[in-house]
């Protein structure tokens, strides 16, 4: 896990930015919380040992990726319900609380809470890779 810290910073985009979405406003201040991530995505055997607890609401596939033969790799092909079961099972077991990362604790991760008009194309396309991936990507809440 690794330790984001909190902070402050300005979502969205200014009125005077050229090409901005509708959904980039009103631009507004957002507060974030110290939060953990993890490091690195769920294996398929991570994923495999905690489908394999109890179900809290919903059924999970042990081996639901299309990319099968090693372990160690990353899982795939699971949707957001996956995750959020995933998460709940997971929490259960370590007594912690586990949820699936919202876009604002992405972008304070990717940017160290710069504002999210500043991305540069690079790094617009790597929260656009956060945002839609299918591997699971979680946070530990800070007690």
């Amino acid at each position: 896990m690794v330790a984001i810290p909190g902070g402050k910073f300005l979502m969205g985009s200014p009125e005077s930015e050229q090409k901005r979405w509708k959904i980039e406003e009103p631009q507004h201040l957002v507060s974030v919380k110290p939060f953990f991530m993890g490091k690195f995505q769920i294996t398929q055997a991570q994923w495999r040992a905690i489908a394999s607890l109890p179900k809290v609401k919903r059924d999970l596939n042990p081996a639901p990726s299309k990319f099968k033969g090693n372990d160690r790799r990353p899982v795939e092909c699971v949707n957001w319900y996956d995750a959020v079961e995933f998460c709940a099972r997971l929490s259960i077991l370590s007594g912690r609380v586990y949820r699936g990362l919202s876009i604002i604790c992405a972008i304070s991760a990717v940017k160290g809470l710069r504002s999210l008009y500043q991305l540069n194309l690079c790094e617009k396309r790597e929260l656009k890779a956060l945002k839609s991936r299918y591997h699971l990507l979680y946070q530990i809440k800070l007690s």
